[in-house]
């Protein structure tokens, strides 16, 4: 069964993550030229844990739980994305491509380490 409240909550933590991080580079790193710095890296690795938290939560279907809680964020990052452009003057497609391939490397990664140590824990069980 899927538990929205769940979905809705870690859709908000992503939010609050990504949210935090992007003003945190902007402000510390605002023209750095590398593709990826300390924010992304760290931005990723917060990403990654709460995608392994949400996954360890469901022992069935713990992708698709993964996946909703991806579209919640960007169905609530969106609009605020949308002022943040407007403010800034355009963003270039880059970034917004980067975003959503660390998200879903993120996403994949998590659920993947949940599954492990789900996989691990029922074997020391046994």
């Amino acid at each position: 069964m899927i538990n929205w409240r769940e979905i809705i909550t870690y859709g908000f933590c992503l939010f609050i993550a990504q949210v935090s991080f992007g003003f945190a580079v902007g402000f510390f790193f605002p023209h750095v030229g590398v593709p990826f710095h300390a924010g992304d890296i760290a931005s990723f690795l917060v990403c990654l844990a709460i995608f392994a938290h949400l996954a360890s939560r469901h022992s069935s279907r713990p992708f698709f739980h993964a996946c909703l809680a991806l579209g919640f964020y960007y169905a609530l990052s969106l609009p605020f994305d949308a002022t943040i452009w407007a403010l800034l003057g355009g963003v270039p497609i880059s970034l917004m491509v980067q975003e959503l391939l660390s998200l879903i490397a993120a996403m994949l990664a998590g659920v993947g380490l949940s599954y492990v140590l789900r996989r691990k824990a029922a074997q020391h069980e046994a």
